[in-house]
């Protein structure tokens, strides 16, 4: 449907087009289609190319503070003293330097924007139900604690789990490493 004015067709090819499907529109908006149209497709090509541009440069600055930050961790693993890497496992220390990044990684680089998306959403939304029921609106505003109390205690029960899991990777990751570092000596007696 879209395809015939936009492919450069008559006002008059287009009204047989919407005839065949029982739409009638008025001359006004017929004379006009073609040009509306290439607005629409001009207002898409824009945002196709913010998208792009948007990610791009989301991912270049996302990689150098990521490298950044790697490069911060490993400098400061070298500055310590010797009882630190008494305390901690080589596999723990791997662990934390590439998954914590890694973490780090997708907060910047999706969840920074969905937080940013999200917030602007909640006030454009607050904005419209005080628009309609201001009664209502305040109302939900009261209620708002004792949700934001809930989810923060969720948060904290996931974050408990996180720290036990990274826990267990680090344990495993220690393993490997153990594994992979002495299996040269356990082949050459074999």
């Amino acid at each position: 449907l879209l395809v015939v004015p936009a492919a450069g067709a008559s006002p008059e090819k287009f009204t047989a087009v919407l005839a065949r499907w029982g739409i009638s529109l008025p001359d006004t908006v017929l004379a006009n289609t073609q040009a509306i149209l290439g607005v629409f497709f001009l207002i898409y090509a824009l945002r196709s190319a913010t998208s792009y541009f948007s990610a791009y440069m989301m991912g270049f600055v996302t990689t150098h503070a990521i490298t950044d930050l790697r490069n911060d961790i490993y400098r400061r693993l070298h500055e310590q003293d010797l009882a630190f890497f008494g305390k901690h496992s080589a596999g723990e220390l791997l662990s934390r330097l590439l998954s914590d990044a890694g973490g780090a990684q997708s907060v910047i680089s999706g969840n920074l924007i969905a937080i940013i998306r999200q917030m602007l959403t909640l006030l454009v939304l607050v904005g419209v139900m005080f628009h309609y029921d201001w009664f209502l609106a305040a109302l939900a505003l009261v209620a708002a604690p004792l949700l934001f109390s809930v989810i923060y205690r969720l948060g904290y029960r996931l974050k408990k789990t996180a720290r036990q899991n990274q826990e267990r990777l680090a344990d495993m990751t220690g393993l490997v490493n153990e594994a992979l570092n002495s299996i040269r000596i356990v082949k050459v007696f074999l």
